[in-house]
């Protein structure tokens, strides 16, 4: 599992923890809603399913066979499909 270093100068983290309680399970909670959102996304794009009718288990299982492009391997590919048209 990675570990994710997030470096941020003391009087930005004394911001966040004005409105924050915690910072550290607050990324952690925000990272996890973003994947959550992305995994439905994901099966939305590549099935006929709902993710909404799904289980967490189901969901992962579909995931797991779904291949998955990251953003630069996705933008790299649109790009040279791009250069091809003109």
């Amino acid at each position: 599992m990675p570990d994710i270093t997030v470096t941020i100068p003391d009087d930005i983290f004394k911001i966040l923890e004005w409105d924050v309680y915690e910072v550290q399970g607050w990324l952690q909670n925000d990272i996890s809603e973003k994947v959550r959102r992305l995994v439905d996304r994901i099966i939305e794009q590549d099935s006929a399913l709902n993710p909404k009718r799904l289980s967490v288990e189901q969901k992962i299982e579909l995931i797991k066979k779904t291949k998955l492009e990251t953003a630069k391997e996705r933008t790299d590919r649109m790009e040279a499909e791009i250069r091809k048209e003109d």
